[in-house]
């Protein structure tokens, strides 16, 4: 699993919060496509195959 992709997503989370005020809105936006976008990567890099299951 690739760690530096969770550690980009928990930052990006962490950020979340401070974009909820109404000046922040395009960057919450913004910042919610990149986590979407990271976690698509992170589904299609994890998926299970045989080799990695036994």
């Amino acid at each position: 699993m690739e760690h530096s992709l969770l550690d980009e997503i928990s930052m990006d989370i962490e950020q979340l919060p401070e974009y909820t005020n109404e000046d922040g809105k395009e960057d919450y936006l913004s910042a919610n496509d990149r986590i979407k976008k990271q976690f698509n990567v992170l589904y299609t890099n994890e998926l299970p195959y045989g080799d990695n299951i036994f």
